[in-house]
């Protein structure tokens, strides 16, 4: 049960944050569970089809932005700042926990 809330907090939080930060329409829930099922599934394909690392990550970016305009219901480009926002909320979060786990 603790992993399962842990995930929750690591992956729709920073999700539901992000959206509501940049005024996307869909921000519950729901939406942002199906978002984050569709950002893994984009970042897991371009990592599959692309070797470059840094590519990679700026094509699985542009597929999430691509995802989360659909499903939440924002611009382009305010869901490429929902997409790096939620990185940076997810890194800084592992970042945190981990300083305080050693």
């Amino acid at each position: 049960m603790t992993t399962f809330l842990l995930l929750i907090f690591l992956t729709i939080v920073p999700v539901m944050i992000s959206a509501r930060v940049f005024n996307a329409a869909n921000t519950s829930f729901f939406p942002c569970l199906i978002a984050v099922i569709a950002s893994a599934a984009a970042y897991t394909g371009a990592g599959t089809l692309i070797s470059n690392e840094g590519l990679s990550f700026v094509a699985s970016i542009a597929l999430t932005a691509l995802m989360f305009s659909m499903i939440l219901g924002a611009k382009y480009m305010q869901s490429v700042f929902i997409a790096l926002l939620t990185v940076g909320i997810q890194l800084g979060v592992v970042v945190a926990y981990s300083g305080a786990i050693a």
